[in-house]
């Protein structure tokens, strides 16, 4: 009886090894095949974006063409000409159907050479009846980029953010990236990558009541600069409508951004975000 229940036990415990030994290896079968999906996913995503390249590279109009009637068509079907002013175009690789849309860094504001009385219209416009938080963002986007260590009234140098966590300087040097600007002093989240809704005074002025407004440009940082114009000057005919109402052309001739061509990739979620100059 004794040897009998010792066969009992004995074959109990190896039952259970086996079971924790088979779940093992599905737990590890289902990693890899989620590791595998996962790599397949983003090498999928990436030859999308490289395709989308070089299609633009052979489809995209030459700098100050202008849109033909016959050009509304936003599939890339036959001869379709690509503009880079932001407008949603659709491609389909095999199996997957992706919306990119394509926007000429000369449109934006360059970090590097906007000027003090530029940044304070952009952010009013922005930012309304905030002027405390439109001038903390252009005296420390100021601070940022400058050579000394002397702070503006309402801008941040290194005191200021060695009290971060990490703490870090100020870079006192020109941006070398756009997502430094997430760095600087009153630049969050929600202001780099939106959304951000503006209404131009024109609607306002339409319709007599700001209730019924709607708002006609939404965006964020990454649509308003960049570091790739070379110039103080946008580009109107490319520039974001909340650009082309506060300058309405005054901004001054666009750099050379159009002359090179740089990209950066972005996963952010379930797309990619292609900077394009």
């Amino acid at each position: 009886m004794n040897q009998s229940g010792t066969v009992l036990v004995l074959v109990l415990w190896v039952l259970a090894l086996l079971t924790v030994i088979g779940g093992y290896y599905a737990v590890e079968a289902r990693i890899r095949r989620n590791l595998g999906q996962a790599a397949w996913n983003e090498l999928q995503g990436r030859e999308a974006v490289y395709s989308i390249l070089r299609l633009s590279a052979l489809k995209i109009a030459p700098p100050g063409a202008k849109r033909q009637q016959d050009e509304e068509n936003t599939e890339l079907e036959g001869d379709v000409r690509l503009y880079p002013d932001s407008t949603p175009y659709t491609a389909t690789f095999g199996d997957s159907r992706i919306t990119f849309r394509l926007q000429d860094e000369s449109g934006k504001l360059s970090l590097n050479k906007v000027t003090q009385q530029q940044l304070e219209k952009v952010f009013s416009a922005l930012l309304g009846e905030d002027d405390q938080r439109a001038l903390v963002l252009t005296e420390s986007i100021l601070d940022w980029r400058d050579a000394d260590n002397i702070v503006r009234t309402d801008g941040a140098e290194d005191a200021f953010y060695a009290d971060k966590i990490p703490p870090y300087q100020s870079a006192d040097r020109p941006f070398l990236l756009l997502d430094e600007l997430l760095l600087v002093r009153g630049v969050d989240m929600h202001l780099f990558y939106g959304p951000l809704h503006y209404v131009s005074e024109e609607d306002y002025e339409e319709t007599g009541d700001e209730e019924v407004g709607q708002a006609t440009w939404s965006g964020s940082f990454v649509d308003l600069f960049s570091v790739y114009n070379d110039s103080a000057g946008i580009n109107i005919a490319y520039a974001p409508m909340i650009l082309q109402d506060v300058f309405q052309g005054t901004a001054g001739k666009a750099g050379a951004a159009g002359k090179t061509i740089c990209l950066q990739m972005k996963w952010q979620g379930t797309r990619y975000i292609i900077y394009w100059a």
